[in-house]
């Protein structure tokens, strides 16, 4: 007997589970809930993207990346920090602090 099932986010997956398993607790999967907001998200960003740099000044904020190498299991690890700097009041709920903010550079074109 079936109990528990985790199908992916379609409805019609969900409706074949009902149907044939009709007492089988559904579990949605997280990673298919994050995968829809992220792609979601990925397109919108990009649509405004391109539609800040037709239109408008377009800006970058500071930040250092590197990647290093673990020296007892060899995996590299990609980092990365955005570099903060004292904050003004316009900004200062970013970070839910008074004493930094972003740093951003404005692109001129």
């Amino acid at each position: 007997m079936v109990k528990e099932f985790t199908p992916d986010m379609t409805n019609s997956m969900q409706k074949i589970v009902r149907k044939c398993f009709p007492r089988t607790l559904q579990i949605v999967n997280k990673i298919h809930v994050f995968t829809l907001a992220y792609e979601a998200m990925r397109d919108l960003r990009m649509a405004y993207r391109w539609q800040i740099m037709k239109n408008e000044t377009a800006f970058s904020t500071a930040g250092i990346y590197d990647i290093w190498v673990d020296k007892d299991s060899g995996k590299q690890h990609a980092t990365f920090s955005i570099i903060p700097i004292v904050t003004d009041p316009l900004t200062d709920y970013i970070h839910n602090t008074k004493y930094r903010m972003l740093v951003i550079f404005v692109i001129q074109r």
